[in-house]
């Protein structure tokens, strides 16, 4: 007699645990693509935004760096593996009439670095002017590199930054958008380090554009770290010093200056340092490019009109900067 069918026949032996562990696998595999992307989310975007908006909320206004105002000279050698290439100057000056002085930054580099076994002349010259609250107005920055030259001339109230670039005999321009007024980075870098208590954890941040190494806008953020000692190249000797650091975004710039604020050294790109040297060595060494100081010619508003805002973190490549390309030179 035949069997009649079963309706609910038994599975074979271990058919039921592997569903269950490929279903645990899958469900895992789910869960930590999810926490992965999450992390990601949360690091990438998520804590720099709030890192920024936390930064920009203690932020000072840039006027507070001219209380008790002195006019700012630093004179450097330019050093590249222990040997010297050129010098730097930075000056920030207060000009016109007392009663409602205006500012004005200057920074100059010459430099004679090696490129594939091949001595170059390079040169940099910077040039801004700030109002009465030491807000950038406008800018000049030339570079003057074998036979390229770049020059980037700038604009700014407090809705925009306006930018034009010229290289190889072509101009582009771009418009960024401002949250408010800003400083220029070269000119709060050595005013701010003689504004707070050199000290370790001290810190001061500004909102600035930096068109000159970084290519960027936002807050930076100043700090004391630790005292360390240094040797500067012209000094010939061990100083105790402060190292500080210049925060923008994601670049770090590092400085060492002594109890007074004063700069004993400074990074300056891919390997490139400067050491604290006299103002008559410097000049020695600048001489062309201290002779005079550069022009800085007013951009119109109206060629800026139809162009649509870009980025406002980001005013281009850092690259395409001029000490950028510099620190392409030690790469």
């Amino acid at each position: 007699m035949n069997s009649l069918p079963q309706e609910n026949p038994v599975p074979p032996a271990g058919g039921a645990p592997k569903t269950r562990n490929l279903g645990w696998l899958i469900g895992t595999t789910i869960t930590v693509f999810w926490l992965v992307m999450m992390f990601t989310l949360v690091r990438q975007h998520v804590l720099p935004q709030r890192r920024a908006e936390a930064l920009a909320a203690r932020a000072v206004d840039p006027a507070r760096l001219t209380e008790h105002w002195e006019d700012i000279e630093e004179y450097m050698l330019v050093t590249f593996g222990g040997l010297r290439v050129g010098a730097a100057a930075t000056t920030v000056r207060r000009i016109g009439d007392p009663a409602a002085p205006e500012y004005r930054a200057d920074l100059r580099v010459g430099l004679e670095p090696l490129v594939m076994g091949l001595r170059q002349s390079l040169a940099i010259r910077a040039a801004a002017e700030l109002d009465r609250l030491f807000t950038l107005r406008r800018f000049r920055i030339r570079l003057d590199f074998t036979d390229m030259q770049i020059i980037v001339t700038g604009f700014a109230d407090d809705d925009y930054l306006l930018l034009e670039s010229e290289r190889d005999g072509r101009k582009t321009r771009r418009k960024i958008p401002l949250r408010g007024p800003v400083s220029l980075l070269e000119a709060v870098r050595p005013a701010a380090v003689r504004s707070i208590e050199i000290r370790p954890g001290a810190s001061l941040a500004v909102p600035v554009v930096d068109p000159v190494l970084s290519m960027q806008a936002g807050t930076l953020e100043i700090t004391v770290v630790r005292k360390e000692p240094i040797q500067t190249a012209d000094a010939g000797r061990v100083e105790e010093a402060y190292r500080v650091e210049a925060r923008l975004n994601d670049f770090v710039a590092t400085s060492w200056v002594d109890s007074s604020g004063t700069v004993l050294r400074r990074q300056l790109a891919g390997g490139f340092m400067l050491d604290r040297t006299t103002s008559a060595t410097a000049r020695s060494l600048l001489s062309d490019l201290m002779k005079d100081d550069m022009p800085i010619p007013s951009l119109n508003p109206a060629a800026f009109a139809a162009i649509t805002p870009d980025d406002a973190l980001s005013l281009g490549n850092p690259k395409d900067a001029p000490l950028g390309i510099l620190g392409s030179f030690g790469e």
